[in-house]
């Protein structure tokens, strides 16, 4: 009797568990379906817009001809060929990365300076980074009972450091503002910029090198500032650029053309893509060829918007 009672639990428990698995398989299915479904639905979602935006049927034929030949023919070729050699595929990856990458990250930083004010984001970061700066050099230059210290030392100078700028925005404010803009983007973006690529490059090689590479990006930033003030364009846009996207491809196109002598021909990638990309373009404005009728031009993107307040944006009603 013992043994049966035994053996009626085991079964008892054998279909509890799998009672147990099935809801959770079950739970588990139903999630993924559920995810699949709103991933799709979103996808589509966009497609729809990005077709109406666009509206790629009202192109003609001789559009599409035009960036099959400029753009979809070599981009496709490139990479039948950096698929068949893994060295290029690696080059290409990286060349891709910092191109994009670095454009990305230009713009974006760009945006949010031009958005919130270059001169109030070059107050603060002169406020918390300074501080930090000092801290760190006195970890570095000290003894090592004093760098035990520099971890939580850094933090607390940046807040102390934000909160004094906090403090004295209203009387720093109006001296900053004294300098042209391009000179606030150069303090704010080019300068930690250089100091991140020398970093990089003094690893890489040698410190000598990193300074060089610093110093390059910074005199050029300079002469581009400079330039653009006396022909009477602001060259802020350009020096962030610059900083951002131009010194990180750089470094990448150098660093392998120097290292990996069997990949070199990867780096042409994002130049073939960019290249045909702008190569069809200007065939069809010169050619005068009709492409799509869309609406999404760059006035729109960058000169429809009106100001930083929602209501003037019709975002909510005035």
């Amino acid at each position: 009797m013992a043994v049966e009672r035994e053996s009626g639990g085991e079964l008892g428990q054998d279909g509890r568990l799998r009672r147990a698995r099935l809801k959770g398989r079950l739970f588990e299915a139903v999630l993924f379906v559920s995810t699949l479904i709103g991933i799709i639905s979103l996808l589509v979602l966009f497609a729809y817009i990005a077709f109406d935006a666009i509206q790629p049927l009202t192109a003609s034929a001789q559009w599409y001809l035009t960036y099959f030949g400029t753009l979809v023919a070599p981009t496709a070729g490139f990479t039948l060929y950096a698929r068949r050699h893994p060295a290029v595929r690696a080059a290409s990856a990286k060349a891709f990365a910092a191109v994009f990458g670095g454009l990305a990250a230009g713009l974006v930083t760009y945006a949010v300076l031009d958005a919130v004010s270059p001169y109030d984001v070059l107050i603060f970061l002169l406020f918390g980074g300074v501080p930090s700066a000092l801290v760190y050099a006195y970890g570095q230059l000290g003894d090592d009972s004093a760098s035990f210290y520099v971890g939580p030392a850094i933090p607390v100078a940046t807040l102390l450091g934000v909160a004094l700028g906090a403090g004295l925005y209203d009387v720093v404010r109006p001296l900053i503002g004294i300098t042209t803009e391009w000179v606030a983007y150069y303090i704010a973006v080019v300068i930690p910029a250089s100091g991140l690529l020398a970093a990089v490059v003094a690893r890489r090689w040698s410190r000598r090198e990193g300074v060089l590479a610093a110093g390059g990006v910074l005199g050029a930033a300079l002469a581009l500032g400079g330039g653009g003030t006396v022909v009477g364009f602001d060259p802020s846009f350009w020096i962030v650029m610059l900083s951002m996207s131009v010194a990180p491809v750089g470094y990448v196109v150098g660093e392998t053309v120097i290292t990996e002598s069997r990949g070199r021909i990867g780096l042409a990638g994002p130049f073939v893509l960019v290249g045909g990309m702008l190569l069809g373009a200007f065939v069809v404005g010169e050619l005068g060829i009709n492409g799509p009728e869309t609406f999404l031009t760059p006035n729109l993107l960058l000169n429809s918007w009106d100001g930083l307040n929602a209501s003037n944006a019709g975002i909510y009603p005035p």
